[in-house]
């Protein structure tokens, strides 16, 4: 499934008016694991945004790796 963006698509998305992370620099928590699913969904949306669609599947996929990450880590620390 793809998505091709429209001009002003981000303005009317309800943006919460914080400035936008660059797209070539995911941030970096120091944790390794958390880092590289930030790094695929990061790339899962910058990739096919410079071809101007949106691979919507994959970025599913990576933004349900990176919970299933996150999540992996708060069970740790509650343990």
């Amino acid at each position: 499934m793809t998505f091709t963006p429209r001009r002003g698509d981000i303005a009317r998305s309800g943006n919460s008016g914080s400035p936008p992370l660059p797209s070539d620099a995911p941030p970096h928590t120091g944790d390794l694991v958390i880092d590289a699913a930030v790094a695929h969904l990061a790339e899962a949306s910058a990739a096919p945004a410079a071809r101007g669609t949106v691979d919507l599947d994959a970025l599913v996929a990576a933004g349900e790796a990176l919970h299933a990450s996150l999540r992996g880590r708060l069970d740790d620390l509650g343990s």
